[in-house]
């Protein structure tokens, strides 16, 4: 929101992150335990047919995104963790399917 309302954002790109690198295993781990799915389900290691060119073997375990630009251009900042983000997507997504 702040970028769409700022003059400054117009036409920017912006990574907004908490600076942390996460792999992605962790991440699917991270959201399993907070579903209730079990981690054992969890396939690692391959990709299904077809799958976009990411990542590709020489790519690091993880990406970490650079927040300098939006920290810098419109003064934000992370005000959630990782794991306190999560918790509300799952929860505004649990409130939508458990309405329908």
């Amino acid at each position: 929101i702040k970028a769409m309302e700022s003059p400054k954002g117009k036409g920017e790109v912006f990574n907004a992150s908490t600076g942390v690198g996460t792999k992605n295993k962790d991440l699917a781990f991270m959201i399993a335990e907070k579903i209730g799915f079990d981690k054992n389900k969890i396939a690692l290691g391959s990709y299904p047919p077809g799958y976009p060119g990411r990542p590709l073997a020489s790519d690091q375990p993880y990406l970490v995104l650079d927040s300098t630009k939006i920290r810098t251009i419109l003064g934000w900042k992370p005000t959630l963790s990782l794991s306190e983000g999560l918790d509300r997507v799952i929860e505004h997504w649990s409130s939508k399917i458990t309405k329908n």
